[in-house]
């Protein structure tokens, strides 16, 4: 009937890749602002991206556990050498979809040097953060950053930006990261291990450019033949 002619819904999930971050500092003023709020959600967007993570990892969305959500302690920048910011930092994550014994995971996060900086947006946001106990991420409130909070305004900025915000969800960050780490040609078990995949389920993920694509007629009629 219907379901046999029209196939299945599939929701298509777009990726968030460095072009929808320069987009979203941009509407956040992230060059020149102090708002707090601002600050704390463009930290947790550039970690989400540049950490490959799922937005339940680094949000609190249920009672606070330290030994289950991300904590002030969790973050580790290297000591500074002269002036020169840190180059990268580590992040614990206390537990995720894929560790149901609560075994953790450390991972390393580079700076980038640039605008679009992970290393260098934690920092400035937990210059700001006051030293209470709690989970990481939390608003000038004191509540703490929800995955359904960080996904709504992710979409708001989609939305100011242009685009069709129900075409992306939290997953997007993760999604964006592996496609833009297979478009840099970074090799494959390299993406595996930034984003902890275990198999090469990671390969669904990845969004291939229409570039990419579109250069591959042109690939095969200049390839030697023999």
């Amino acid at each position: 009937g219907i379901k046999r002619s029209q196939g299945d819904q599939i929701r298509v999930r777009l990726p968030i890749t460095i072009h929808y971050l320069k987009l979203f500092r941009l509407l956040l003023a992230i060059s020149n602002t102090n708002n707090f709020d601002s600050l704390m959600i463009w930290a947790a967007m550039t970690l989400a991206f540049f950490g490959y993570l799922r937005l339940g990892e680094l949000t609190c969305n249920s009672k606070f556990n330290k030994d289950v959500y991300l904590t002030h302690d969790s973050i580790y920048f290297p000591p500074r050498i002269g002036t020169k910011g840190p180059q990268f930092m580590t992040v614990c994550i206390k537990e995720s979809k894929t560790d149901p014994f609560r075994l953790g995971h450390t991972i390393t996060v580079g700076a980038t040097n640039s605008e679009i900086c992970p290393v260098q947006a934690l920092e400035n946001y937990i210059s700001l953060r006051p030293p209470t106990i709690g989970p990481l991420f939390i608003h000038a409130s004191g509540k703490p950053l929800t995955k359904q909070v960080l996904t709504t305004e992710t979409r708001k900025l989609l939305a100011l930006s242009g685009f069709n915000a129900s075409n992306y969800a939290g997953h997007s960050y993760r999604i964006g990261a592996a496609t833009t780490a297979a478009e840099a040609n970074l090799p494959s078990w390299l993406i595996k291990t930034l984003g902890r995949w275990s198999s090469d389920c990671y390969e669904r993920y990845i969004k291939t450019p229409v570039s990419t694509l579109s250069g591959v007629s042109a690939v095969l009629a200049n390839t030697s033949k023999f």
